[in-house]
This record gives structure tokens, C-alpha cells and sequence, in this order.
């Protein structure tokens, strides 16, 4: 089997920090020799798969989607896909290989990149679980830039412990154990190595067998009922929750800040009414919050909340709920306030 030069998924800054400015030049100097080459008339997509590897033509053709606008005529399905690979935000350097083509031969090389990655068997984002956050007792999937041979036997590993094994921590590594190689044991692996959560009806029989011969790993009980119920997590909420403010917002608690006889998925939607809290960078201010499923108060921290529901997420029970909480609240800032009245 051909071997390639890895391709650098960090930025130039991070290769600094980590004192591999060596392996972001060699792959940056490469990644403009493969543009070079697609951007080439009658190049073959082949040819080009041939030379340069599917990781890395997959790299600049997300890079080339990412720093120009798409244009018409490209298959949606082959551009979801491409832009499912990992690349950094680098405007200084992106425009180094960011390919000029046609969107006929876009097109081609998109359809050439996705057939050549579908025979290799490797597992991509579409076949990880899109709701599960936590990461702790599953079999995830690595980044198919991540490991050395392109082998989906490579790419599952065990989470067995970690603090990263839970959203919003990307420090000290998650410990797994590589199903592959399970005599090894664990070691630690970057949250941000996984693509997520492999789904059950991806897993390999050879990975079933190995799993019979580990231990069990034990969630403690919060977890283990967030997982069997199904709650609301991080993949539920807008991604830049953050940086929005809270006020008029459905809120996502975790369940385990819930009391013991609420730990129900419908307790953990809330309505934010008003509160210093609301307002972005403001962590430890307070939020007055109605909670959907029984209109019961409290003022919570704005960091108590995972973040704020996606609206394609709020079930039906909710809605009209919501509605008449915002209608009470229009109606409140529509009426004159009595100290107001006197000195008119």
C-alpha cells in the first residue's frame, strides 16, 4: 500500500506551540503542489487520487470550498461531505491552495474523492451518532486524517476515562483503548482527534469480539440517565450559545442540575425571561428562567445552561407554551408602568 506525507490539520500557530513547524511546512508545501496539479487543464481526478492520497485532495478541496464562495452547480450531497474534513481557519495561508475550477470539474474530483474514500472503508461523520456528547464507555471514530493507514480498523477506539470524555473539554485527552490493538491499553487521545460516536449498526464483527474481552466500563449514574433518556445536550444547541443573549431564548439544562424527581428530558427546557446573566460574558450573572414543562421559576447562573435550544429541536409540547410566555411578556413591556402613569 502507497504511503503519504500526513497531512497537518492544525494551523501554523499550533505547529509552533507545538514545536512541529517542520510538519506544517512540509504539508502546506504540498497541499499547493496538489492545487497545483488539480488546477491543471484535463488533469485526471485519478491520477491526482493516485499521487496525492485521499486524505490530502479531500483537505484542499474543503479548503477551496471553504475560502470561495460555492458556486452553482456543485452536487450538495459531495460538498456536505468534503466539508466534513477537519481544516484550519487560516486566512493568510488558505489562498495558497485554494483551486481554481470549473464547476463541472469541481464536480469531478468531489465524485472521484468520495468513490476513492467509500473503498477504503473508512468510517466518516455520517456514521457517528449526531446526539451523543459524552463520550465515556463508547467506541468512537478518529478522523480519517488522524491516523497513519488508511484502515478503518485504525480508526475505533474505547473511551474508558478522561475528563475530556465530556463536551466542552479539549485539555488533558480522553483515555482509549484502540480496538485494533487492545493489548496495548489505554492511552491518551485529543477529544478533538474523534469524529464522535460510532453507531451501533457500523460496528465491525471484529470490533463486537474485541469488546467481549474488555472490561466494562461504568457511567456513573447523572450520565447514565442522561444517555438512557435521551437528553438534551450540547449537539442540541446552537453552537455559538456562548457569544447569544439569553433573553427570549429557550435554554438547555443539563439533567443533572435537575432535582431528583425532575430528571425528566422536558425539565430541562427553559424560557429565558430576563436577568443580568442574559447578556454574553456575564457567566456568573443570573438568569430568570420559566421552566416549560411546569412554568415553575428560578434564577439560575448563565453558566448552569448547556446553551441555547436550536429551534428545529423544540418538541411540540413546548411550542405553545413558549408562545404564550412570550405573549405575557409583550404584554408586560406593552403596559405603562405605574409609576409612570402618576407623573403623567
Amino acid at each position: 500500500m502507497k504511503t503519504y506525507t500526513p497531512v497537518y490539520v492544525r494551523s501554523r500557530e499550533e505547529a509552533a506551540a507545538r514545536f512541529e513547524p517542520h510538519n506544517w511546512e512540509r504539508s502546506h508545501e504540498e497541499n499547493i503542489l496538489c492545487a497545483q496539479d488539480m488546477a491543471q487543464a484535463g488533469s485526471s481526478p485519478e491520477a491526482v487520487l493516485e499521487k496525492w492520497g485521499i486524505v490530502r485532495v479531500r483537505f484542499v478541496l474543503a479548503n477551496t470550498l471553504k475560502e470561495d464562495p460555492i458556486p452553482d452547480g456543485l452536487d450538495p450531497e459531495l460538498v456536505r461531505w468534503c466539508l466534513n474534513a477537519r481544516v484550519p481557519e487560516e486566512p493568510a495561508y488558505a489562498r495558497d491552495f485554494a483551486v481554481d475550477l470549473p464547476p463541472q470539474a469541481m464536480n469531478d474530483f468531489l465524485a472521484a474523492a468520495r468513490n476513492s474514500f467509500e473503498h477504503t472503508g473508512l468510517f466518516d461523520v455520517s456514521h457517528c451518532e449526531p446526539h451523543i456528547d459524552d463520550y465515556l464507555g463508547c467506541v468512537l471514530a478518529l478522523h480519517p486524517d488522524a491516523i497513519r493507514r488508511l484502515s478503518p480498523r485504525g480508526q475505533l477506539w474505547l473511551a474508558v476515562d478522561g475528563w475530556d470524555c465530556e463536551p466542552g473539554k479539549d485539555g488533558s485527552g480522553i483515555s482509549a483503548i484502540d480496538l485494533a490493538l487492545p493489548q496495548f491499553g489505554p492511552v491518551r487521545v485529543k477529544r478533538s482527534e474523534f469524529m464522535g460516536v460510532l453507531k451501533d449498526e457500523y460496528l465491525p464483527d471484529w470490533a463486537q469480539e474485541t469488546l467481549t474481552t474488555l472490561p466494562a466500563v461504568e457511567l456513573p449514574p447523572d450520565r447514565a440517565l442522561a444517555r438512557q433518556l435521551g437528553a438534551y445536550n450540547t449537539t442540541h444547541c446552537e453552537p455559538d450559545s456562548q457569544a447569544m443573549d439569553y433573553e427570549d431564548k429557550v435554554l438547555v439544562l443539563p439533567l443533572r442540575s435537575l432535582p431528583d424527581n425532575c430528571r425528566q428530558t422536558g425539565y430541562q427546557l427553559w424560557y429565558g425571561d430576563y436577568g443580568m446573566g442574559c447578556s454574553p460574558g456575564s457567566e456568573g450573572g443570573r438568569v430568570r428562567a420559566v421552566c416549560l414543562a411546569d412554568g415553575g421559576t428560578y434564577r439560575w447562573r448563565r453558566s448552569d445552561f448547556t446553551g441555547v435550544l436550536r429551534e428545529e429541536y423544540l418538541p411540540e409540547w413546548a411550542v405553545e407554551k413558549l408562545a404564550q410566555l412570550r405573549e405575557v411578556k409583550m404584554e408586560m413591556q406593552d403596559t405603562p408602568a405605574v409609576f409612570g402613569q402618576q407623573m403623567m
